[in-house]
């Protein structure tokens, strides 16, 4: 089958329509108005959209009516865009989703009626920096938004969003979501007073097999309750009281976190594949909290960052700890003139590899090189 130039030019306009970013306002104002000229021919064929909506009254404190009128503009035409993008699959926005809501409400049911939506990502509120933790403006928009989300026609298998404990009901229906992405998350309810109702970690998503958690306050036990076939954990900025005991989930084969999540969380399951995300110096109390994990975890594929050129000492105990690891992922970082360290700890990390009491097939040495200061 042959295609003339004539069958292409439509081909390719639909596949450029496809995918479209639209980030500060001028450019929103520019693709919508482009896009709401002709619904059928070009906004039915959006399938992944990005949106970084500008909060212009972060840029002054006085926003001139230039400022305010550019924002509610563009802030209508978003509720025209989905309103009839009706065959939207992904949606990103970056930043500003709390004010988006509050200078447009309408927002919320344009979104809940994207029947096809199947991921949806929305920033935390408190990346806008208008709006400090606790005043009204926040609660109106986390109302708006927990509407929206009970309202939701869609079967979502991807979900990022910031949501206090007590707002999880609103999304108890989505059954269907795999992925899930939650932030500021508090199961004391203490960063949302008014919604000091008991906390909804009682209820469960297990269908979630890859969670991440940023910014909670959290026990271990309510989120494995929560999400009981976790199969990749992801956390960052994680607190709350220290487990008294430790919860494996079944299915688990991956975890990625920094120090303080091992000292926060005792993790006693074997898993595939551990990722060490902060620095370790094999010197510190957190750092035997996680040597003991990495002991008591025993990855078959282990990855963290250490210091430039480490002596003996650090690969014996590493030995000693992690004698089942068959991949070892390292990174590292030296100045210009430090280049030197890297070849030393390669050849290291080449005898680590064959030492023929270890099960190391793969070993990798990750550089940073950094400008002097």
């Amino acid at each position: 089958m042959s295609l003339t130039s004539h069958d292409i030019h439509p081909i390719a306009k639909r596949h450029a329509l496809s995918i479209v970013t639209m980030r500060h306002n001028a450019t929103i104002m520019r693709v919508c108005t482009y896009m709401l000229e002709d619904i059928p021919g070009r906004l039915h064929w959006i399938r992944e959209l990005e949106v970084g909506f500008d909060d212009m009254t972060d840029t002054s404190a006085y926003p001139s009516q230039d400022h305010l009128h550019l924002g509610n503009t563009t802030a209508r035409l978003l509720v025209s865009l989905f309103e009839n993008a009706i065959h939207l699959r992904s949606l990103w926005f970056l930043y500003s989703f709390d004010t988006l809501l509050l200078k447009q409400p309408r927002i919320g049911p344009a979104l809940s009626a994207l029947r096809h939506l199947r991921i949806l990502s929305l920033p935390s509120p408190l990346l806008s920096l208008n709006l400090n933790p606790g005043d009204k403006s926040k609660t109106e928009s986390l109302a708006i938004q927990r509407q929206m989300l009970r309202e939701m026609r869609s079967r979502l298998i991807e979900l990022s969003l910031s949501i206090p404990s007590s707002d999880l009901s609103s999304i108890q229906h989505m059954q269907t979501i795999r992925r899930l992405t939650l932030s500021q998350l508090h199961s004391d309810n203490e960063e949302h007073p008014s919604h000091a109702e008991r906390s909804q970690l009682s209820l469960s998503w297990p269908a979630v097999s890859s969670l991440t958690l940023g910014r909670c306050r959290l026990s271990m036990s309510d989120v494995a309750r929560a999400f009981p076939n976790v199969r990749e954990l992801r956390a960052d900025y994680l607190s709350g009281s220290s487990s008294t005991s430790s919860v494996c989930w079944p299915h688990l084969d991956y975890v990625e976190g920094p120090k303080a999540l091992f000292g926060t969380w005792s993790f006693d399951c074997r898993m595939h594949h551990l990722s060490v995300t902060s620095i370790l110096h094999l010197a510190t109390a957190d750092d035997v909290t996680v040597l003991h994990a990495i002991r008591q975890m025993s990855p078959r594929v282990l990855e963290f960052t250490v210091p430039p050129m480490q002596d003996d000492t650090f690969w014996a105990s590493l030995a000693e700890i992690a004698p089942q690891v068959r991949s070892l992922e390292i990174m590292t970082w030296v100045f210009w003139s430090e280049t030197d360290l890297v070849f030393k700890m390669a050849q290291q990390l080449i005898l680590y590899a064959g030492d023929p009491n270890l099960a190391v097939a793969h070993g990798k040495l990750c550089t940073r090189i950094k400008n002097e200061l």
